[in-house]
């Protein structure tokens, strides 16, 4: 089995095999009887990753979860790497700039080192997808019922693959969506953006309305936090400062604490390292007038900021303030999202932002193009996880 082989990917192949078998059997693939039996499981309340079992539902029935979790783990990382680099491309970032993105993001460390357990951060084909989706709907650049069907769909999609992260990514997508639409304000196309994504959200509203039930009221339905634990995460800000042995390449930190998006506490699995940290701000300050750059510069900082959890103390037993995401934990959808997810949201805004930048670079000069590749290659290997997990050898019975 991919991955450390015990906990979590072992829940993740059950969650494979009981989707086949609720396709396979016509039965509800939102709340499953089989464990916890007489009472059952809500499945949306779980990284069930239905979407994704639906996808592999085939080869799980025909060779087992445990070929089908590694095929996901396998080609999750391949396809969603592509996926953004495809999609960065198709939103008219230049080749280079494109490959760059889809490294970026598709090869962060929060995918590779935590979504070793969770195939609903490796396997995250469709979110690129919602984007670029959502990004038509709102520069117009599609038509109409159709720029709205994709979208809906791929609403659905995500939702069926993890609700946790649909919930993460819908801040950053609100943000730019008011964001922008507030510059339309004063011409004649801020009516009919209105009306378009009133549409598109009457129909996401019917989409969802199933699954949504289900999780909120349905079999099991969890009305408080699956992990308690959430409630007390913590960053440490001594930790922002402290310098550990690979602190150009690791950010400020050292690898084992609970600092979010600086170090991380799943392994280094958030951390984003001053490299990185560096190429976004130079971004921003060469495209400061633009308003997607600016857009996404909110957008990543609100996820670094959500990722440090409910409080921010200065060591483990000092003073401590309340952190943002402890007013966001209390909302519906986000009471069980870890806040390391929301990493998720800056390395997606930070990458691109940077691709953005190398465009507008190379396209105002004809030398030194060689000091934007050295860049690219810095901070593309300053992301490399410092610890890898060993494949494990898991016995079922058949």
């Amino acid at each position: 089995m991919v991955g450390f082989g015990n906990g979590d990917p072992n829940q993740a192949a059950w969650f494979l095999a009981n989707t086949a078998h609720a396709i396979a059997s016509l039965s509800n693939p939102f709340v499953s009887y089989l464990i916890n039996f007489p009472d059952g499981a809500n499945m949306m309340a779980n990284t069930s990753t239905i979407a994704v079992g639906a996808l592999f539902a085939p080869v799980t029935l025909g060779f087992g979860p445990i070929v089908s979790l590694n095929l996901v783990f396998i080609t999750g990382v391949a396809a969603t790497t592509w996926s953004y680099g495809y999609v960065a491309r198709k939103m008219g970032l230049s080749l280079a700039a494109s490959l760059m993105v889809g490294v970026l993001i598709g090869l962060a460390p929060i995918r590779i080192i935590h979504g070793q357990g969770q195939p609903f951060l490796i396997f995250a084909v469709g979110t690129p997808w919602l984007l670029y989706s959502i990004w038509k709907l709102v520069e117009g650049r599609a038509r109409h019922l159709a720029a709205i069907a994709q979208a809906v769909f791929w609403v659905g999609w995500s939702a069926l693959v993890s609700l946790e992260r649909l919930f993460v990514l819908s801040i950053p997508i609100a943000f730019y969506v008011v964001l922008r639409m507030w510059s339309f304000r004063s011409e004649d196309v801020f009516r009919s953006r209105i009306l378009t994504f009133t549409k598109f959200a009457g129909a996401s509203i019917l989409v969802l309305a199933w699954p949504l039930y289900e999780f909120a009221f349905g079999d099991q339905a969890l009305h408080g936090p699956p992990h308690d634990w959430l409630m007390g995460y913590s960053s440490h800000v001594r930790d922002f400062v402290t310098a550990g042995p690979w602190m150009l390449v690791h950010g400020f930190g050292p690898s084992d604490n609970t600092t979010g998006f600086l170090a991380g506490n799943f392994t280094d699995a958030s951390y984003v390292g001053i490299p990185m940290f560096l190429a976004c701000a130079w971004g921003i300050w060469r495209l400061r007038n633009s308003t997607l750059v600016r857009s996404l510069a909110i957008a990543a900082l609100a996820g670094l900021i959500l990722s440090c959890g409910t409080e921010i103390a200065w060591t483990e037993d000092s003073w401590s303030i309340p952190g943002v995401y402890a007013a966001l934990q209390h909302l519906p959808g986000f009471n069980s999202a870890h806040p390391l997810n929301f990493q998720i949201v800056s390395s997606i805004a930070m990458a691109i932002i940077i691709g953005l930048a190398v465009d507008d670079y190379l396209a105002s000069t004809t030398a030194r193009r060689w000091l934007v590749g050295a860049g690219v290659v810095i901070v593309a290997l300053s992301m490399a996880p410092n610890q890898s997990f060993a494949t494990t050898k898991v016995a079922l019975k058949s």
